[in-house]
């Protein structure tokens, strides 16, 4: 088994920078070619090799074809583009979990590692040399930049690899829209990997770690917060929270009274709520959340679509402030109801199940993914959607055990074993 994966090693990191690649970074989500290319090489990938479609996706395929389905009849709108554009998206993620089976995961973990290596590098040069950064923003840019296709929103000045921001702080980004959608990608690596070789010292976790906070992204730091807490409560460390939590808590504290992206931004958002007309108000991940549970509850099985026409009441033809969004859970909950969210996050849990090995550990997991759609639409991009999937390489707790004694290390699976069987 350790020869075929370092035969596919270079193949199957490729396909997963791709489908990264898809989901967040400018270049290739702006090119209109390049995703059809992908999809099709996938699809015939996935043809020729003939595999086998479990029921599980069968139920996933269904469930979201039926609701978009019924939306169209109950709005009396045929909707082509987007409807057919999300299936695309779920298949996609379908087809690289068929072809990578069991190493997604570790190949996932590989490549976020890999680019906030060279994130940081040109994080540093071009904090410590404005002349670059100028550089390439002017000069480079314009050459490498693809625009999106929304008037409403236009991606920052990127050269592909580097994503740059404007404002008091100089955020990194990484090769992602922007630094808040990057600290997403980061921290479901960081959550993956903790779990998989239980030392948060080690390089990779480092690394993941240093990059999250060099986001500076209010959400960013609520999850590595939070998924640290989850390691050293998980490594049953109690002279470590004891001693150290307090002080920690003390230093966040102080970070979260003290800049502006934390504490105000968070005090902002909820005071946003309190305006009498919430209706003009801006669209904050609280505002978003109280209006889309106005929907949510007007069509709470069905869904509104993802069509602007059925996504809102009165929709004037154009797209503006008041109709964006900001809350990725109650914006799926809004675009595809209960039913669809449920079965979803269902694949989710069996998936996370098979990295933890454990239903307390799976549950916590998929809250801590379900907590990163708060601040950012995220659960129809394809590499969020492959963790729909992920279970479907394994048919039991057994095999997967078998192939982590073969991938990692012995004294981590030693460990891993040993601490299951508590």
């Amino acid at each position: 088994m350790i020869k075929r994966i370092k035969k596919n090693n270079s193949y199957q990191l490729l396909l997963v920078f791709f489908l990264v690649a898809v989901s967040g970074i400018p270049f290739f989500v702006g090119n209109r070619y390049f995703f059809p290319i992908f999809y099709l090489f996938l699809l015939f990938k996935f043809l020729t090799k003939k595999y086998k479609i479990e029921k599980f996706a069968l139920v996933i395929f269904l469930s979201f074809s039926i609701v978009l389905i019924v939306q169209m009849i109950i709005f009396k709108k045929i909707v082509i583009y987007s409807n057919v554009a999300l299936l695309i998206k779920i298949t996609t993620a379908y087809f690289i979990i068929k072809e990578l089976k069991e190493n997604f995961v570790f190949k996932y973990v590989e490549v976020i590692y890999r680019i906030a290596i060279i994130s940081l590098v040109l994080h540093t040069l071009f904090n410590l040399l404005p002349s670059l950064r100028e550089f390439a923003i002017n000069d480079l840019s314009p050459i490498l930049k693809v625009s999106t296709r929304s008037a409403f929103y236009e991606y920052a000045d990127n050269i592909i690899i580097y994503t740059f921001t404007n404002g008091e702080y100089i955020r990194n980004s990484g090769p992602f829209w922007e630094p808040g959608g990057y600290a997403i990608f980061l921290s479901i690596a960081l959550l993956l990997n903790l779990r998989l070789t239980l030392d948060i010292k080690e390089k990779k976790n480092f690394v993941l770690i240093i990059t999250l906070l060099s986001t500076i992204s209010t959400a960013g730091y609520i999850n590595l917060f939070l998924i640290i807490s989850y390691y050293y409560i998980k490594k049953k460390n109690l002279k470590f929270i004891a001693l150290f939590y307090p002080i920690i808590f003390a230093i966040a504290l102080f970070f979260f009274m003290s800049f502006e992206f934390l504490g105000f931004k968070i005090f902002s958002h909820i005071n946003a709520t309190k305006n009498t007309n919430i209706n003009e108000s801006a669209r904050t991940r609280f505002v978003s959340a109280i209006v889309d549970w106005e929907d949510i509850k007007k069509y709470p099985f069905t869904g509104r679509g993802r069509d602007n026409e059925t996504r809102f009441d009165n929709f004037k033809g154009k797209y503006t402030y008041l109709e964006h969004r900001n809350n990725g859970i109650t914006n799926f909950l809004t675009e595809y109801g209960f039913v669809v969210f449920f079965i979803y996050f269902y694949g989710v849990y069996k998936s996370f199940f098979l990295v933890t090995l454990q239903k307390k550990d799976a549950v916590i997991f998929t809250l801590l993914f379900l907590f990163l759609g708060f601040s950012q639409i995220i659960f129809e991009k394809p590499l969020i959607i492959s963790f729909v999937f992920y279970h479907i390489a394994f048919i039991n707790k057994k095999k997967y055990e078998n192939y982590l004694v073969n991938v990692l290390p012995r004294n981590r699976i030693n460990s891993r074993i040993k601490n299951n069987k508590r």
